[in-house]
């Protein structure tokens, strides 16, 4: 086994999805040495590899205008990702306010901040296997295209969305019998079509009319539609399973895709010289396994939208449950609401320098499916990344925490 040339890292951040970039480039900023190992070959994690296509979350519910849920980073990359997809805020059913993006930005704007921030980025590139003594972890191992390398780093923060780092570091895991309902998104070029409502409405009529069982919903991605080219997200009708073979489920996803694509061209006119331009490589997986932490955010939390004193990031998007019903179940707060994440979400319960952002903060499934989105992605990695780098360095937690805190959880 080789030892890698980052072998003594003061963070070591697992997974380059919105959390994993957010939590390497703030480590970075703060002079840690910091690599970021990314299992895909590229970075964006399900914002790219999913073709998400819209950033929810990062906006408050309600109003004329879109208005920030959080300030920093969050804002600072969403702004950044917008001029770059020549995109702004769209205002959806109920007053939700998102933001499209093209998914080739979100990539290059991704590897711009890191690089700025001195951040060693491996993809193709996982984590292997790691060692725990007591309530640390002591080292891990990563195998690349290179064969297996030695890594140790004084801290960790895991963003792979599966938990993976927690559950080799032997931590106990929060885990459901069955997880939420995949998504497949594709993209059609061609069309002849201008306006998205209508489009959106053709398309679900012509599914309907189809009668399939085999899938969901169908809808157009929002904001997508742009110079004859449209992406669609093609619901499973099944929710993911501790057992769900996503090899099998990635297969049947390009399948779904390109049946969907004949049937709108031979049922919808705006599609009937459209063709095929892409399918997102990796279906779209809601939540897995994640780690339990020194709090689980609760549903409760959520729905009253409640402000906790050390709440290093903001959660202003709505339950969004994607369950064993045809339909995604919804429930709201009120207008312009949103509730704060607590350091304890973010910290692993067993391990000291393993911390938690993304989908693997501790958090129930019903939480989870509120701040699972990309805006609160960003901002849970944004504050991960801080305290992991101030733990590395013997930094003063409580002085940390605050400084998250103005940076981007006050607004």
């Amino acid at each position: 086994m080789r030892v890698d040339p980052t072998a003594n890292l003061d963070v070591l951040v697992a997974g380059a999805g919105a959390a994993g970039i957010a939590a390497a480039v703030s480590a970075g900023r703060t002079g840690a040495r910091v690599a970021l190992l990314e299992r895909g070959p590229f970075t964006g994690g399900k914002a790219t590899a999913a073709m998400v296509g819209t950033i929810c979350g990062i906006y408050l519910r309600g109003g004329s205008e879109a208005r920030y849920a959080m300030n920093g980073f969050p804002r600072g990359f969403c702004e950044q990702l917008a001029a770059r997809s020549g995109t702004r805020p769209v205002s959806g059913v109920n007053g939700l306010w998102f933001l499209p993006y093209h998914y080739e930005a979100f990539k290059a704007l991704g590897l711009q901040l890191l690089q700025e921030a001195g951040v060693k980025v491996l993809l193709n590139t996982s984590i292997e296997s790691c060692h725990a003594e007591g309530d640390r972890i002591i080292s891990f191992t990563a195998r690349s295209d290179e064969g297996v390398m030695g890594i140790s780093a004084s801290t960790a923060v895991d963003c792979t969305g599966t938990g993976h780092l927690a559950q080799l570091a032997g931590a106990p895991m929060i885990r459901a019998r069955r997880y939420q309902q995949p998504a497949q998104v594709f993209c059609m070029r061609g069309l002849r079509a201008d306006d998205e409502a209508a489009l959106s409405m053709a398309v679900t009529r012509a599914v309907l009319r189809a009668d399939r069982t085999d899938h969901g919903p169908v809808s157009v991605v929002p904001g997508s539609l742009r110079d004859g080219q449209a992406c669609l997200k093609i619901a499973f009708h099944e929710q993911v399973e501790g057992t769900t073979d996503f090899g099998a489920l990635q297969a049947r996803g390009q399948r779904m895709a390109s049946e969907l694509a004949e049937l709108l061209r031979a049922n919808v006119d705006a599609f009937r010289d459209a063709e095929v331009s892409l399918i997102a490589p990796e279906v779209g997986v809601r939540t897995q396994q994640r780690a339990q932490g020194r709090y689980t955010l609760e549903e409760q939390d959520v729905m009253t939208c409640a402000k906790f004193t050390d709440g290093v990031a903001n959660g202003a998007w709505p339950i969004e449950f994607w369950g064993a019903e045809r339909h995604v179940e919804m429930r709201y707060f009120d207008e312009g609401g949103y509730y704060r994440i607590p350091v304890g979400a973010l910290r692993a319960a067993t391990l000291n320098n393993l911390f938690l952002a993304g989908r693997n903060i501790s958090a129930t499934e019903q939480a989870m499916a509120s701040a699972r989105v990309i805006g609160t992605c960003l901002g849970t990695g944004y504050a991960a990344g801080v305290l992991a780098a101030t733990t590395a360095l013997g930094g003063d937690m409580d002085a940390a925490i605050e400084s998250v805190r103005r940076a981007q959880v006050y607004i």
